[in-house]
């Protein structure tokens, strides 16, 4: 029996929301498989988008940065075809684009800004939504494609319906949807929902120790992720070694109960 491996080699990967934590960590992660990789991020005027295709090159792959407002039907779609221009094909689509926003968890339907709140849940949501409408097509020409959405260890939460924890909930159904739906073209689709990740989005709660010691001491594993552990996991998902996984949802929180969460220490 040969044993499957995680080579990504032939391939082509886009990763949205790919310039920095864990979008980046999974454009290099494929990148050191042998694929090729496509960031797309709105965000530009930091260096960070440039800065991560070059990574990506100096491993020896070709990269490919792009300006994408995934929230926007046009500019997935003009993402879609400068991808498929550069290296004919698409084999992996990443959908990791989000944003946290302010609005409290608690009280997403009588607080809070309305603009944020759809923000949220556009960019997580509706992006993933278009990304996939516009990607999923040409996996199907070609009868194989691998889809890895987003979620979140907050959409277990049950405590609440703040935008960030609906979106990512939705994000689960939406992965299951497009199990069913594409899955007869030799297209998978599976979800990541991340614990507590040391990554620019959770860099404003984790600066305070004694919450870092709380998640640390909630954890079984007894301390927090970091993005190479989500990027790991998305190689294995889009790697031939699950070949026969689809639809899922896959918890890399090092085993914390979400519901232990609400125990929480307020911040100073």
């Amino acid at each position: 029996m040969t044993l499957p491996t995680f080579s990504q080699e032939g391939r082509v990967a886009l990763v949205t929301g790919g310039r920095r934590g864990i979008g980046r960590a999974i454009a290099l992660a494929f990148a050191d498989a042998g694929a090729d990789v496509v960031v797309a991020d709105i965000v530009t005027d930091d260096g960070l988008l440039e800065a991560t295709a070059k990574d990506i090159e100096d491993r020896g792959r070709r990269a490919l940065a792009i300006v994408t407002d995934v929230t926007d039907r046009s500019s997935v779609e003009a993402m879609t075809a400068k991808t498929v221009d550069a290296f004919g094909q698409i084999d992996i689509l990443v959908n990791n684009a989000g944003i946290v926003g302010g609005v409290p968890a608690h009280h997403a339907f009588s607080d809070g800004d309305r603009d944020d709140f759809y923000g949220i849940y556009n960019v997580t949501v509706k992006g993933t939504a278009l990304c996939t409408a516009a990607i999923a097509p040409h996996m199907v020409e070609r009868k194989t494609g691998c889809i890895i959405n987003m979620s979140s260890m907050g959409a277990y939460l049950k405590r609440g319906g703040g935008a960030y924890t609906l979106a990512k909930s939705a994000i689960i159904d939406i992965t299951t949807g497009i199990a069913t739906e594409y899955g007869p073209h030799g297209i998978r689709a599976n979800a990541i929902a991340p614990g507590v990740i040391r990554s620019d989005m959770t860099a404003v709660l984790l600066q305070y120790p004694q919450i870092v010691d709380f998640y640390e001491k909630m954890t079984p594993l007894g301390r927090l992720g970091e993005p190479e552990d989500i990027a790991n996991t998305a190689l294995m998902l889009a790697s031939d070694a699950a070949s026969f996984i689809t639809g899922q949802t896959i918890l890399v929180d090092g085993g914390l109960n979400p519901v232990d969460l609400r125990q929480l220490p307020d911040r100073p």
